[in-house]
């Protein structure tokens, strides 16, 4: 459970933290950090792959409820193989 308390529990006690702060200011902006196997979904990261989608709806859910006069986007990090880059 730590897993799930860090990342989708976490998020959601920072946003309420700082969302009535922002009210009324122009040029906010709320970031969370997602991960591609929140999107994909990755074999034996169960725990950590569902926290991760979470993440990612309940920020769609702030930026379409407007809690906030300010933007919220989830990021989502990929991962590169350096050795097939140019």
């Amino acid at each position: 459970m730590n897993v799930v308390n860090v990342n989708q529990v976490g998020t959601f006690l920072g946003m309420r933290s700082v969302l009535a702060l922002m009210k009324g200011q122009s040029g906010a902006s709320i970031v969370n950090i997602s991960s591609a196997d929140g999107m994909r979904g990755t074999n034996g990261l169960s725990r950590y792959a569902s926290s991760k989608w979470a993440v990612r709806g309940l920020t769609r859910v702030a930026v379409r409820q407007k809690t906030a006069e300010a933007a919220a986007r989830p990021i989502s990090s990929f991962t590169f193989n350096l050795q097939t880059m140019p």
